[in-house]
């Protein structure tokens, strides 16, 4: 039976819709495509649908999944954005996006989610889906003042410029710039990496998935907002709480399984080294 495809693109991609129809004229001979959403107007979580091909950067893959919500089906990246992390293929290699489909040399691996929870007063105002990572951070110039809890238990009160609370798919982000450590996409953990603090013993943190973890914004303290995916963004007052638990949503993302996560590491980043052993 012929697997049922949806085809994504971002407009805001320079390209990505032209990537998108010569994807679509490749995998019709072997694929039902069912839609083909270049406008993000589609509800991706109402489509009947195998797999999904999105054509941009790291953030078009996050953003679908996000859009996708109580409906994850696996979602394949073809770059179109400067980094790709996430993206299996580049739109040069467009062909082998086919081959691969078929021969079975793609899975899909399965990525934690975050839920996110804005509340105020008690009361949830702002809900959300996170794939990569919570940010809640200073809106100005000056250090915010936050608490952080797990599991209801205090931690710590950080004067900083925010945390990051990062899945593990996350944890090659923007908590990866904040000086936080790489965590293999496939466990089931929290990172929270804060930004800039201003005691140097705030260090990051990584704790079981199964913990709540909430931050509180203490007055006084400057604007401030939490941002989600780096895409969603909610302004904060003193004494909002962000609780950030896993989500039960998993998204799939495809992989080839010709390439190991190392060599991803290695090629993305462009990790040097001997390529043979040095003795004494």
């Amino acid at each position: 039976m012929r697997k049922k495809l949806i085809i994504v693109g971002y407009p805001d991609k320079p390209g990505a819709p032209e990537v998108a129809g010569r994807l679509r004229s490749l995998l019709a001979k072997d694929f039902d495509i069912v839609c083909e959403d270049v406008t993000r107007c589609m509800d991706l979580e109402k489509v009947d649908a195998d797999l999904a091909v999105v054509v941009g950067g790291d953030g078009s893959i996050l953003a679908t999944a996000r859009r996708m919500r109580s409906r994850q089906i696996p979602i394949l990246g073809v770059n179109k954005g400067k980094f790709g992390y996430l993206a299996a293929f580049h739109e040069d290699e467009m062909q082998n996006v086919r081959d691969h489909l078929l021969n079975g040399n793609a899975i899909a691996s399965d990525r934690m989610m975050l839920k996110c929870e804005l509340l105020r007063s008690g009361e949830c105002v702002n809900e959300s889906l996170a794939a990569n990572d919570v940010v809640v951070a200073r809106s100005q110039a000056r250090m915010v003042r936050i608490r952080l809890l797990i599991d209801g238990e205090y931690v710590a009160t950080h004067y900083s410029d925010g945390l990051i609370v990062s899945t593990p798919t996350g944890s090659t982000a923007y908590s990866l710039a904040a000086g936080g450590p790489i965590l293999e996409p496939d466990l089931r953990a929290l990172l929270l990496t804060p930004i800039c603090p201003h005691t140097l013993t705030n260090r990051p943190l990584v704790v079981s998935s199964e913990k709540t973890v909430e931050i509180e914004q203490l007055p006084p303290s400057p604007p401030a907002a939490v941002t989600i995916d780096g895409q969603v963004r909610y302004p904060i007052e003193p004494g909002d709480r962000v609780r950030v638990t896993r989500s039960p949503y998993f998204f799939k993302l495809i992989e080839v399984k010709t390439r190991s996560y190392i060599e991803t590491l290695r090629r993305k980043f462009n990790w040097g080294g001997q390529t043979h052993d040095v003795t004494e």
